[in-house]
């Protein structure tokens, strides 16, 4: 009987260790780009209800984090106006990439995590 409350203790202690690496949490990071994301999708909906200040601050999160330029024009300012194609590529990047995500706290940033092999010659 101990042996399997032990066995429940350590998978429990492994599970939350193998979500918090380094100082890294997964749930972090898949929140704040769902929120991000929601962003961008509100205001390509009905991009006249407000005018959403900062919206190139989201362009410019989405364009250097998937390495996916946005399509909408550029002007002294940035950009500023996401286009619908923007949000599908950017979420369709998200939803392949989102394992290899996470949020490393003590830099307060969104880290990628992504091995690529080299081809074999």
């Amino acid at each position: 009987m101990n042996t399997i409350f032990y066995r429940v203790i350590l998978i429990s202690i492994f599970t939350q260790f193998s979500s918090k690496m380094n100082g890294q949490v997964k749930s972090d990071a898949d929140s704040i780009m769902i929120k991000n994301l929601d962003v961008i999708e509100k205001y390509i909906s009905n991009p006249n209800s407000t005018s959403s200040p900062g919206m190139n601050i989201y362009i410019s999160f989405f364009t250097n984090l998937t390495g996916i330029p946005s399509e909408s024009s550029l002007d002294y300012m940035g950009q500023h106006n996401p286009t619908k194609k923007d949000f599908e590529s950017w979420y369709v990047w998200y939803v392949y990439n989102k394992k290899n995500l996470s949020w490393d706290n003590d830099a307060k940033v969104i880290v990628l995590n992504k091995r690529i092999s080299p081809p074999k010659y």
